[in-house]
């Protein structure tokens, strides 16, 4: 009775050996990799604002400009968002039909 019950202990033990050695990673699999988040790395800051005349009326229209940056359009109600890559000053050009530089 004790030898069947040690052969079934044997038995159970090399089973769960086996079965355990088949999880391991082979040569066939990759390993795990690590990858950067491009998107987590960019930070945007925006200049946001309103122009005006020098009678205090929109300027709908409006061309805004920053060097190095896309230029924006003011809407209906003379306001703008420009978006810029860094906290830092800038120079803002702004330009209107009917209206001098």
């Amino acid at each position: 009775m004790k030898t069947t019950k040690l052969m079934t202990m044997a038995l159970l033990m090399g089973s769960v050996c086996a079965g355990l050695s088949s999880c391991s990673v082979s040569d066939n699999e990759k390993a795990p990799e690590q990858v950067n988040d491009p998107i987590s790395d960019k930070t945007e800051y925006y200049i946001v604002g309103r122009v005006t005349n020098s009678n205090g009326g929109v300027v709908s229209g409006a061309t805004v400009s920053a060097s190095g940056y896309d230029n924006v359009t003011t809407d209906a109600n003379g306001n703008f968002t420009l978006t810029v890559s860094d906290r830092t000053s800038y120079t803002l050009k702004v330009s209107a039909n009917n209206y001098m530089n």
